[in-house]
Protein backbone atom coordinates (compact mmCIF):
# COMPACT_ATOMS: atom_id res chain seq x y z
CA UNK A 1 0.00 0.00 0.00
CA UNK A 2 0.84 3.41 -1.00
CA UNK A 3 1.61 5.22 2.30
CA UNK A 4 2.45 8.96 0.48
CA UNK A 5 0.03 11.42 0.82
CA UNK A 6 -0.91 12.98 -2.74
CA UNK A 7 -0.25 16.80 -2.90
CA UNK A 8 -2.79 19.52 -3.34
CA UNK A 9 -2.06 19.62 -7.16
CA UNK A 10 -2.36 16.27 -7.41
CA UNK A 11 -5.68 15.93 -5.42
CA UNK A 12 -7.26 18.94 -7.62
CA UNK A 13 -6.86 17.18 -10.90
CA UNK A 14 -8.34 14.00 -9.59
CA UNK A 15 -11.20 16.11 -8.58
CA UNK A 16 -11.19 17.74 -11.74
CA UNK A 17 -10.99 14.90 -13.95
CA UNK A 18 -13.92 13.22 -11.92
CA UNK A 19 -16.00 16.35 -12.36
CA UNK A 20 -15.18 16.54 -16.13
CA UNK A 21 -16.53 12.99 -15.81
CA UNK A 22 -19.95 13.83 -14.03
CA UNK A 23 -20.20 16.55 -16.83
CA UNK A 24 -19.65 14.30 -19.57
CA UNK A 25 -22.29 11.54 -17.93
CA UNK A 26 -24.76 14.02 -17.02
CA UNK A 27 -24.50 15.56 -20.79
CA UNK A 28 -24.89 11.85 -22.44
CA UNK A 29 -21.55 12.13 -24.06
CA UNK A 30 -19.05 8.86 -24.16
CA UNK A 31 -15.75 8.78 -22.02
CA UNK A 32 -13.76 6.08 -20.85
CA UNK A 33 -13.06 6.24 -16.86
CA UNK A 34 -10.13 4.09 -17.15
CA UNK A 35 -7.98 5.73 -19.85
CA UNK A 36 -8.53 9.01 -17.54
CA UNK A 37 -7.23 7.27 -14.73
CA UNK A 38 -4.46 5.78 -16.36
CA UNK A 39 -3.61 9.02 -16.84
CA UNK A 40 -2.74 9.83 -12.69
CA UNK A 41 0.29 6.92 -13.59
CA UNK A 42 1.60 8.59 -15.57
CA UNK A 43 4.90 10.92 -14.83
CA UNK A 44 3.01 14.09 -16.25
CA UNK A 45 0.82 14.22 -13.34
CA UNK A 46 4.06 14.46 -11.04
CA UNK A 47 4.94 17.62 -12.64
CA UNK A 48 2.46 19.36 -12.65
CA UNK A 49 0.94 19.03 -16.80
CA UNK A 50 -2.38 18.96 -17.17
CA UNK A 51 -4.31 15.99 -18.41
CA UNK A 52 -6.58 15.93 -21.39
CA UNK A 53 -9.65 16.05 -19.98
CA UNK A 54 -11.64 16.46 -23.09
CA UNK A 55 -10.08 13.96 -25.05
CA UNK A 56 -8.09 16.61 -27.24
Amino acid sequence: MNTEHWSDRENDAVVAVYFQMLVDDLTGRAYNKAMMNRGFSSPLVSVGLPLPLDGA
